[in-house]
């Protein structure tokens, strides 16, 4: 059994202030299971992000600006948080909100089940995403250049463009990563002996990359930040957070998901 995730409260109460710091337009999270915890962050973000959508297996969304539309697509991993955002000198964005649950770290049988059903999964992130006309795939795909490697060129494959990647030479992001066995929110797990990895993008589909063109992107919220009582100092998360600014040729004011 995977353990619960540790100093929840904590890292809860510390969520707020971080997240607004960033100054994005858009928050996705994942992960967010308890609905006291969803409320608590938007009633806590409110005064900045007035708009919040939730759904699927502890996904939630945050917004500065009008969500006209929030559904869960998809059946894979609970489901994917499909919303439609109005965003100023840009329009209407439609994001999807994605956690791909990851490989189990069980010896032959076990991760050779789960590495299939994670293949099925993004098959089904690809087939809804693609009826609903997303623009914008952003959250925790438990896979990335160094983690199940193959999932990742696949949505490549399909025409998506990840932020990070496209804004940053290739030797320097072959050291970047979103998640790290030496983050000690991460030392007590199974997966502590996992390789560091970049497996929480934001991507943009092939069809929208003209009027969201990723301008800038960067791998935030790695500073241990949050007080625990007997332990110090740790990160808000065990994933660190990609803040990523999107915009067309003509736009002056992008918006910024985050995942």
């Amino acid at each position: 059994m995977v353990p619960e995730a540790a100093h929840v409260e904590a890292r809860l109460h510390a969520a707020p202030a971080a997240l607004i710091a960033l100054n994005a337009d858009i928050v996705a999270l994942q992960e967010v299971f308890e609905a006291r915890h969803r409320d608590f962050l938007a009633a806590a973000m409110r005064p900045v992000y007035p708009e919040h959508a939730s759904g699927g297996h502890g996904l939630m969304l945050l917004s500065r600006h009008p969500i006209v539309e929030a559904r869960v697509i998809g059946r894979a991993d609970g489901g994917f948080l499909a919303t439609a955002i109005e965003a100023p000198k840009i329009g209407r964005v439609s994001l999807v909100n994605v956690h791909l649950r990851p490989e189990l770290p069980i010896p032959l049988i076990g991760r050779a089940v789960s590495a299939a059903r994670r293949r099925a999964a993004v098959g089904d992130l690809m087939r809804a995403a693609g009826a609903s006309g997303a623009a914008v795939l952003a959250g925790d795909f438990n896979a990335g250049p160094e983690s199940a490697p193959a999932n990742y060129r696949r949505l490549l494959a399909a025409g998506y463009v990840d932020a990070l990647a496209a804004t940053h030479d290739p030797a320097r992001l072959r050291a970047a990563a979103t998640w790290d066995p030496a983050n000690p929110l991460n030392a007590a797990t199974p997966y502590r002996r996992a390789p560091r990895q970049r497996i929480d993008h934001v991507l943009v589909s092939a069809g929208a990359v003209r009027d969201l063109m990723p301008r800038a992107a960067r791998i935030v919220l790695t500073a241990p930040v949050v007080p625990v009582l007997g332990v110090g100092m740790v990160t808000l998360s065990d994933h660190f957070g990609v803040l990523v600014q999107l915009g067309g040729a003509g736009t002056a004011s992008p918006g910024c998901p985050m995942c």
